[in-house]
């Protein structure tokens, strides 16, 4: 089932509030430019608050399960190319973020793939996703991101007015640390970028 424009708008306003600065920014590549759409409105960013929302999305993006360019078994040969579904995400409601340099993501059974951007899009009910990145002309998929960071993305207290409840049905399970980052990951709400 779609979410409504409503619960995709929902959902994209939480992805930026539970991530506090974290030491070792140092190592973070920072973002040339971040957008993010929800109900077919841009949602705005002060310095900071972009910031915290580009790393949760490079952490979400960091580790995956299966892509598309590694293990195109696993997606089926009806599924539409991952370029197609980019397009098809940037018409929804979605976070997009270029980087100033390439980082790398890594899949579990693959090899690392460089990426300097990630679109993540907010087409489930109740976790992020699908999300994909790219690096030059090649765009790839993923499933099965970053649980842990998924949540922290879902539940930034910034954009928890915009959110689906079903989204923060998941948060209030979470505790918190001091730097904003959850401290556990409930296996019973883990979400995933699928």
């Amino acid at each position: 089932m779609r979410p409504t424009t409503t619960a995709r708008a929902i959902a994209v306003a939480i992805i930026g509030a539970a991530v506090a600065p974290v030491a070792g920014a140092a190592d973070f590549p920072s973002h040339q430019s971040i957008e993010m759409r929800v109900g077919g409105s841009s949602i705005a960013f002060d310095a900071q608050l972009g910031s915290r929302v580009a790393r949760a999305a490079r952490d979400v993006m960091t580790h995956c399960g299966y892509n598309t360019l590694q293990h195109p078994g696993n997606f089926g040969s009806a599924r539409a190319s991952p370029a197609a579904r980019w397009n098809q995400a940037l018409a929804g409601a979605y976070l997009h973020v270029r980087f100033a340099a390439p980082f790398e993501s890594r899949s579990g059974p693959g090899d690392a793939l460089p990426v300097t951007e990630v679109l993540i899009a907010f087409e489930q009910d109740d976790h992020i996703g699908p999300g994909f990145t790219r690096n030059g002309d090649t765009v790839v998929e993923h499933i099965r991101c970053g649980d842990k960071y998924a949540l922290e993305l879902m539940c930034m207290r910034e954009l928890a007015p915009h959110f689906p409840a079903s989204y923060r049905r998941n948060c209030v399970h979470l505790r918190f640390g001091t730097d904003g980052r959850p401290l556990d990951l409930p296996v019973d709400i883990a979400p995933s970028c699928s």
